[in-house]
């Protein structure tokens, strides 16, 4: 009686095959979710993890000591935790474009066939660049209204320009981002968008 044969080894799944699915500017495949994204992505990823996040939960621990523990309420705080969630939001925008995490209605795009799930994604895409650059030109036009009127945070006089500056720079990054993104999937598929 012949020894039996080993079970042939298995193969491994898609997202380990990484340069056929890979992100032009991210770098990694962008079916791998649980990577830490990297390039323009990662560096507003660990700049909200590691700066943004830990700031708004000491403002806001130090508001409520002063507030109920000294009754002196800190005026400015407010206006911290606002300015420092607005510019996480708006900093999430490429970490979700690069962990493709975009919402779309699941029940009907797994359904699809390869053909039209990359019809469907390259129109994503697209819709998101048209939204993401109509948000960097918005945001840029009101910067320099910004500017001229000097409009800033009411305790603590920051001024709004350069957060909708940044607003402007990341919705534009990531709009062109999105562009190359359907051109390069585009041939990548041999054309076929």
């Amino acid at each position: 009686m012949p020894a039996p044969q080993p079970a042939p080894a298995p193969e491994p799944p898609a997202a380990a095959a990484a340069p056929a699915g890979a992100d032009p500017l991210l770098g990694a495949a962008a079916a791998d979710a649980a990577a830490p994204p990297r390039g323009l992505a990662g560096a507003v990823h660990r700049g909200v993890a590691y700066a943004l996040l830990p700031t708004i939960v000491l403002v806001v621990a130090a508001e409520v000591v002063a507030r109920y523990v000294f009754r002196a309420p800190l005026r400015w705080s407010e206006e911290v935790v606002s300015l420092t969630l607005l510019i996480a939001f708006v900093g999430s925008i490429p970490v979700g474009v690069a962990r493709d995490a975009h919402i779309r209605v699941e029940s009907l795009y797994e359904r699809f066939g390869a053909p039209m799930r990359r019809a469907a994604d390259a129109l994503g895409a697209l819709c998101g660049a048209i939204f993401l650059g109509m948000l960097a030109l918005g945001a840029g036009r009101e910067a320099l209204g910004m500017l001229r009127r000097g409009d800033g945070t009411e305790h603590l006089g920051v001024p709004h320009w350069p957060l909708a500056v940044l607003v402007a720079l990341i919705a534009g990054a990531t709009a062109l981002w999105l562009l190359v993104r359907v051109v390069a999937r585009g041939r990548d598929d041999g054309g076929r968008a």
